[in-house]
């Protein structure tokens, strides 16, 4: 079993070296990138959110009486 688990690490550390990675700048760039659109959605999702509850509670008062 240990054999087996000592044998997995190294095929992973081979080829975690042969991935080609970003430089830190752009790397830095791109998670800006990702969490400026990730807010903006989360922010229109929440307005739409907001507009369809108070669509819904307008919709239920004026069913219910």
């Amino acid at each position: 079993m240990a054999g087996r688990v000592v044998g997995y690490l190294r095929a992973v550390r081979v080829e975690m070296g042969k991935i080609t990675w970003l430089p830190w700048s752009q790397l830095r760039s791109e998670t800006i990138k990702v969490i400026v659109i990730v807010s903006i959605i989360g922010v229109i999702i929440g307005i739409m959110d907001w507009i369809f509850s108070i669509v819904l509670i307008q919709f239920l008062g004026n069913v219910a009486g």
